[in-house]
């Protein structure tokens, strides 16, 4: 049986994860030590895939028990489609991803933007002109 730290972020709220739960206060994510993505690699690529077709199912089934729609209803394909994923339902009725083009291509430039937002919010000289700059280089054709 899974316990609730190995089920998507949503389902973790039925197992009695909470807000308030002090555990997960003191876990450590790895994150801060973590070497960044590298979205030129394959196998990075796939089990980022494989990982958020994970969480999206596991969401999406707790939500059907709720409120059955089915994962083909317009409202699903209209989410993922706004995050920038296509995808089709498998024989078992799961989500398996088929373009993720979209949203590979924004988690992209949001690491590079990322770090020039955060410097200019925090007052950092010259992050704000160069994070403008950036998004003026992307929109030339």
């Amino acid at each position: 049986m899974l316990d609730k730290f190995n089920l998507p972020p949503f389902s973790q709220w039925e197992q009695g994860f909470s807000a308030f739960d002090d555990e997960v206060r003191k876990l450590e994510s790895g994150v801060e030590n973590a070497p960044g993505v590298n979205y030129n690699d394959r196998t990075v690529l796939d089990n980022l895939k494989n990982g958020l077709e994970y969480i999206v199912n596991g969401t999406i089934d707790s939500y059907e028990r709720m409120n059955s729609l089915g994962k083909d209803h317009e409202v699903y394909k209209k989410v993922l489609g706004l995050m920038g994923i296509k995808y089709k339902l498998n024989k078992e009725g799961n989500i398996v991803f088929t373009d993720t083009t979209r949203l590979i291509n924004g988690l992209k430039n949001y690491k590079e933007e990322g770090v020039l937002i955060r410097d200019a919010k925090s007052g950092k000289p010259r992050a704000g002109a160069d994070l403008k700059r950036l998004r003026s280089l992307r929109k030339r054709p």
